[in-house]
C-alpha cells in the first residue's frame, strides 16, 4: 500500500507540495457503502489544506484498495488546488448544486474516477515490468 501511495503521489504532486502535505492512510470497518473517503486534517498557516486522512474500506480486495486510494488521492490534489472546497458544493469557483446531481456526474468525482484508474493501471503496469527484469517508467 505505501509503494502504491508513493507512486500515485509522484504522479499527482509536484515535489514542492509532496513536501508540505501529510497523507494518512487508515483501514476502516465500517464505510457503509463507501469504498473509500477522504477527510481535510489540518490546514497551513494560509488556511490551505496540507493534512489528510485517506479511509479505506477494510474488507475490500488489494485491488479495490489501490483502485480507491488512487481514487482519494486525486480528491486531495483537487483539495490542495482548491479546486473543490472542503463542503463538496463548489468546483474551480462555480457552485454545484449536489441535490440535484448523480453522485457520478458531480466533476471532481469524474475526475477522480478517470484519474483513480489511470493510476492503477500505470502502477500494475510498471509494477509487472519491473518484476520481469524491465525497467518501468517512473517519470513524473
Amino acid at each position: 500500500m505505501r509503494q502504491a501511495l508513493e507512486y500515485y503521489a509522484c504522479r499527482l504532486f509536484t515535489h514542492q507540495l509532496s513536501r508540505h502535505i501529510e497523507i494518512k492512510v487508515t483501514q476502516r470497518k465500517n464505510l457503509g457503502p463507501l469504498h473509500g473517503q477522504v477527510g481535510i486534517e489540518d490546514y497551513n498557516v494560509l488556511g490551505q489544506p496540507r493534512s489528510f486522512e485517506i479511509e479505506l474500506r477494510a474488507s475490500d480486495s488489494l485491488e479495490d484498495k489501490l483502485k480507491t486510494l488512487g481514487h482519494e488521492l486525486v480528491h486531495v490534489r483537487q483539495y490542495c488546488r482548491g479546486e473543490l472546497n472542503e463542503e463538496g458544493n463548489r468546483w474551480r469557483g462555480r457552485s454545484i448544486d449536489i441535490d440535484s446531481t448523480s453522485y457520478f456526474d458531480l466533476p471532481w468525482e469524474k475526475e477522480a474516477e478517470e484519474l483513480g484508474i489511470q493510476l492503477y493501471k500505470d502502477y500494475k503496469n510498471d509494477i509487472r515490468t519491473t518484476r520481469d527484469g524491465r525497467s518501468g517508467s517512473r517519470n513524473r
